[in-house]
């Protein structure tokens, strides 16, 4: 694949250390970490898929039932960067098998690659795409070889996310087409790093000023260059953007080990390096666990910072719907004050930003109520004009 460095995906591990941060206007903290895995789960599969050769018989009318949108949505264990970034159509027409890759560009739904499958044995296949059974599941295996490189392997099958009619409705599938992958390209300048190392030996290596994420219209995915500090220049394709589901790369090295992480935070990018390393000449162990706090470089320039509320809305201590506290509910047609801009999302159908508000005070709650004092907290601008 690519001759990349191998990378796979895990949850992330809960940095429970006492880091002590660099001085800077941004304010990180290292708590920031304490409750990361509590907070933020890993929320896919684990590795509990049937065998590629199939279990039960697939007969037409199954796979008909099944049709709609399939993502890679296992946990990976070995090479490659993350889950697959392509999204699987499974269509019947005049009853016959198709597949096709799908993605959303301005708005609409884009398809190509539609392969057709017919049945061979128990199962419906055609030179990329295996489809089988297992009870009342229907898994897809996707491989695709060129004489580059094997694109994926054929042992995390896609599975089903929702039916025809719900790609747009589906907050799982949209995050993973160009209208939104797009919203992460830029640049992320360098802010504040912390440390904890645990030895003698490890010192900090200066990290790169920023960090360019591009995006690749014909691959479908973000990439960036791995950081120039650890000692190569390696490109990656990736396509995770939550923070329960960070990307990251190993080394193993014959005098100690290495892992580096990237995860997009609230509004930039967090490179965690954990690691240890072995002194030949005594014979001692060190570790460290080190993290690079990066801010996208145009969240500064806000524009139109004054803006109006198009229905009662919730403000929130974080910019994250399922893991936060809502501060106040302001009333329709408020006044709010954009601050600073946070991470895209994709909420009720609406491709945006979390942005971070201010309420003055006497601004009227869902109640009609005056709000006594002024408050600042995160809402996500769909819902702004």
């Amino acid at each position: 694949m690519r001759n990349l460095k191998p990378l796979f995906l895990t949850s992330l591990i809960v940095l429970n250390l006492s880091f002590v941060f660099a001085e800077s206007d941004s304010g990180i903290k290292a708590q920031y970490y304490k409750n990361f895995e509590k907070e933020h789960p890993f929320k896919y599969q684990e590795n509990s898929f049937p065998s590629r050769n199939g279990v039960d018989e697939v007969s037409l009318s199954f796979v008909k039932e099944k049709q709609g949108y399939y993502i890679q949505n296992h946990k990976r264990s070995f090479q490659n960067s993350n889950r697959s970034w392509f999204i699987l159509k499974l269509t019947v027409e005049n009853n016959k098998v198709f597949i096709s890759q799908t993605d959303v560009q301005n708005g609409k739904e884009i398809e190509k690659n539609k392969d057709e499958l017919t049945k061979k044995g128990k199962n419906f296949e055609s030179s990329k795409y295996r489809i089988i059974k297992d009870k009342d599941a229907l898994f897809i295996y996707y491989i695709e070889r060129t004489k580059d490189y094997v694109r994926w392997t054929d042992q995390y099958p896609f599975t089903y996310q929702t039916n025809l009619k719900g790609l747009f409705d589906n907050a799982d599938v949209f995050k993973m087409t160009s209208d939104y992958l797009q919203m992460f390209a830029g640049e992320y300048v360098f802010d504040s790093y912390a440390m904890n190392t645990m030895g003698n030996h490890i010192k900090h290596q200066s990290p790169d000023d920023r960090i360019i994420i591009e995006y690749d219209k014909e691959e479908k995915a973000l990439k960036t260059l791995e950081p120039d500090h650890y000692n190569s220049r390696r490109l990656f394709y990736f396509s995770e953007t939550d923070f329960a589901t960070p990307f990251y790369w190993i080394y193993a090295e014959g005098a100690g080990y290495k892992k580096n992480i990237m995860t997009f935070a609230d509004n930039g990018i967090f490179v965690i390096e954990k690691g240890t390393t072995h002194d030949m000449d005594d014979g001692t162990t060190d570790s460290y666990e080190n993290c690079y706090y990066y801010k996208k470089s145009d969240y500064k320039n806000i524009n139109k910072p004054d803006r109006t509320v198009t229905t009662n809305l919730r403000i929130r201590d974080k910019a994250d719907l399922e893991n936060s506290e809502v501060l106040v509910s302001i009333a329709q047609d408020s006044k709010v004050k954009i601050v600073e801009i946070g991470r895209p999302d994709y909420i009720d159908r609406i491709t945006g930003n979390w942005v971070k508000v201010k309420i003055l005070k006497g601004t009227l709650d869902k109640d009609k109520k005056s709000i006594q004092k002024e408050v600042t907290g995160w809402c996500f601008d769909g819902y702004l004009k």
